[in-house]
């Protein structure tokens, strides 16, 4: 049956193709030719329906009048009329309204009498009648077959000279509309939307572009609109103390406001009291760039899951960050603590002078050296704990697909939103891309998490400089979607990170070192220059060592504690967190401390002046000093360190 309804269908389009570029009369003649030469009134409205749309496809197609007339008495479902301009959408409004008005009072005077009679006299003169999809063989002639009683969805998009008043009177005549598109009709401003039918069934309405709507019009949406489930009112001039007026709608679950330049955190104050919202849109609102636009939408619980901000410029003071562990606390601790240290210092300083004849200065300094290494403890220990922070965003529990396009935030959005595991298991949409400062390799910290392909979406590209051909190759050219399990294990054999940061599984890593242990002597190398890392890491590999390499000292410490297979460290003197000195004696106290035999250490830089006092000093916990760039002489020292001959194979 499919197949012949198709056919069908064809056939008649190919008709009215033909008649409409051989036939030299007026376009309405020519529609009176088709309808009457082919008898398209006796159509059922699904075929009807289908027919219509295929005629929009049509080059210099477009209806007319008297189509509008026809249409008026079919049973379709759907209407497009988008961009339709040669239909007087006025005088037909106002002509259907005057009808309407008058088959009310007759039927009204009639009442008594032959009802279905004086209905189809005072009927429309139309022709041609079109069949409803259930009107054949159907007894019940009381029920109007007509398009005021069928049509659930209209459009009528892109039409600047209907008129407002017309339009809602005109529309008050379909009894069941459910979606409406009045989307780009310049002239409609929603003050006649009172005592309208479309309150109850209406529950989708476009009115994107409609620049004429003023407060009126949205204080008319939302009291009257009251079952409204989705609203779009982007590019309007709609304000924040507009937004209050849809508190009316307790239905309402999409609601779209992009391009709408004046709505800022005010207005979120209003939206995030609409306890049935799902889905908010708010792309090119340039307000909300302010500091903690967003925290209503958190204070408030909203159950938000869907929200799109892109192109709003936000940047981590949008969006609320706030550093958890602040150091200021810990700044004030230890001053405290410093000042207590130095009224004991000097009470010590006192007796050791009252007790000078008892030649206590040794044992003062060995005091003095433990206190200086159990500060130095706690403040490993602070230094140890990684700054957190936290959002507005990650505070809404609900997300479940959030796009910041075109952003300013920071990684440290990735990293409080990696902390949140139970939010991360819902979320199955995160579009970040062109940010300005997060690259493809900081999603790696949203790892185990979205690494689903076809449950999960993850985007991420950034402005400032193109990616690098290792992450390249894990991204959609086309979309800029990542596939984050393989840019998870690309990274998986080089590098462990720390928290925040992708971390290699242990057992595996474990039992990887062990089995190439035995024939390549395992490198911890400390540097945060990528390039230097790189040239180093090649450099060794090919003499058959395995290198692993940590972007900081922080990194370096715990991969070191970690991991006990290390037979040698090269660490850089300056590096980012904790520099490379202070890492060699955090390393030297664990080894102390956990009886592990020593292993030896090379301190490389770029500074003579720290090359040269470090090779006169024996405090630093190095066992080499080599200076930067690198030079060939770096493998024989590596040789010499390991224990290993030049001439020996590994």
């Amino acid at each position: 049956m499919e197949g012949l309804r198709e056919i069908c269908i064809s056939k008649i389009i190919s008709i009215i193709k033909r008649e409409t570029t051989t036939t030299t009369t007026t376009n309405e003649n020519k529609i009176s030719i088709i309808l009457k030469e082919y008898g398209i009134q006796y159509l059922t409205s699904d075929i009807l329906e289908d027919i219509l749309n295929r005629l929009k496809d049509i080059d210099h197609w477009k209806f007319n009048n008297q189509m509008f007339d026809i249409i008026l008495n079919s049973n379709i479902n759907y209407l497009n009329l988008r961009n339709e301009d040669e239909i007087d959408f006025n005088n037909k409004f106002n002509v259907s309204i005057n009808n309407n008005n008058n088959n009310n009072n007759n039927n009204n005077n009639n009442n008594n009498n032959n009802n279905n009679n004086n209905n189809n006299n005072n009927k429309d003169n139309s022709e041609f009648r079109f069949v409803g999809k259930n009107e054949i063989n159907d007894n019940d002639n009381n029920i109007p077959k007509s398009l005021y009683f069928s049509l659930l969805k209209f459009d009528l998009s892109f039409q600047s000279k209907i008129k407002d008043s017309l339009l809602f009177k005109f529309l008050n005549n379909f009894k069941n509309l459910k979606v409406l598109n009045l989307s780009y009709c310049s002239l409609i401003n929603c003050t006649n939307i009172t005592n309208t039918t479309l309150s109850i069934s209406l529950v989708s309405l476009n009115l994107r572009g409609c620049s004429n709507i003023s407060s009126i019009g949205f204080k008319n949406i939302g009291k009257e609109l009251i079952n409204l489930k989705e609203l779009i009112v982007s590019k309007t001039n709609i304000t924040n103390k507009d937004c209050k007026y849809f508190k009316h709608l307790k239905k309402l679950k999409i609601l779209k406001l992009n391009h709408c330049h004046e709505i800022s955190k005010d207005g979120l104050e209003h939206i995030s009291k609409f306890s049935q919202l799902q889905s908010l849109y708010l792309s090119y609102c340039s307000l909300l760039q302010a500091p903690n636009s967003f925290k209503s939408l958190s204070e408030n619980k909203s159950n938000i899951s869907t929200l799109n901000i892109s192109y709003c410029l936000i940047d981590d003071l949008s969006i609320g960050t706030i550093i958890l562990n602040n150091n200021n606390n810990n700044n004030n601790n230890n001053n405290n603590n410093n000042n207590n240290n130095n009224n004991n210092n000097n009470n010590n300083n006192n007796n050791n002078n009252n007790n000078n004849n008892n030649n206590n200065n040794n044992n003062n300094l060995k005091e003095k050296v433990k206190k200086e290494n159990k500060e130095e403890e706690k403040e490993e220990k602070d230094d140890d704990d990684e700054i957190e922070s936290t959002n507005d965003l990650i505070k809404i529990k609900s997300l479940t697909s959030l796009s910041i396009r075109h952003n300013r935030i920071t990684t440290k959005f990735l990293k409080s939103l990696s902390r949140e595991k139970e939010l991360l298991e819902k979320l199955k949409r995160l579009d970040l891309r062109q940010s300005n400062f997060i690259d493809v390799e900081s999603a790696l910290c949203l790892y185990p998490y979205m690494c689903d392909v076809e449950q999960c979406e993850l985007y991420i590209s950034n402005n400032n400089h193109s990616t690098n051909r290792r992450s390249s190759r894990f991204i959609d050219n086309n979309h800029g979607r990542i596939n984050l399990q393989q840019l998870y294990d690309s990274y998986n054999h080089n590098t462990i990170k720390s928290k925040g940061q992708i971390q290699l599984n242990r057992s595996s890593l474990r039992l990887s070192i062990l089995e190439r242990q035995k024939h390549s002597p395992l490198i911890l190398l400390g540097e945060d220059e990528k390039f230097q890392a790189t040239i180093v890491k090649n450099v060794l590999e090919r003499k058959n060592f395995d290198v692993r390499i940590a972007p900081n000292g922080k990194v370096a410490y715990e991969m070191f504690c970690e991991i006990k297979l290390f037979q040698l460290v090269i660490v850089d003197v300056f590096m980012p967190v904790i520099d490379g000195l202070r890492s060699v004696k955090l390393i030297r106290q664990y080894e102390s401390n956990h009886q592990i035999k020593r292993c030896p250490i090379i301190i490389c830089s770029g500074n003579e002046s720290v090359i040269r006092s470090g090779n006169n000093s024996k405090d630093t916990g190095g066992d080499a000093f080599i200076s930067k760039p690198f030079r060939p002489n770096l493998i024989d020292l590596v040789y010499k360190m390991i224990g290993i001959n030049d001439n020996n194979s590994i």
